[in-house]
């Protein structure tokens, strides 16, 4: 009979090692997704661009000064890190 159990745990073992790699692997991806870097700062930036030229198409020109406003914030701190201004 333990013997039974005893399969039964290294499974339970295996299941909770490969999902702990998962989710170590999850955080890594998100790390370097996340973190602050030009690359990054410059997607932010298109990325606010884009909904500010959505924005201003539909007549909200507020919120697509707000977006562009974001833009330039994001462009303009990529080109600190990269050693530019």
């Amino acid at each position: 009979m333990l013997t039974h159990n005893k399969g039964r745990g290294l499974k339970i073992n295996m299941i909770l090692i490969i999902g702990g790699i998962a989710v170590f692997i999850i955080i890594i991806i998100l790390y370097f997704l996340l973190k602050d870097s030009p690359e990054n700062n410059l997607k932010k930036a298109r990325k606010h661009h884009k909904l500010g030229e959505e924005k201003s198409s539909k007549g909200e020109y507020e919120d697509a000064k707000l977006h562009y406003e974001i833009a330039k914030e994001y462009r303009e701190k990529a080109m600190k890190q990269k050693g530019g201004k």
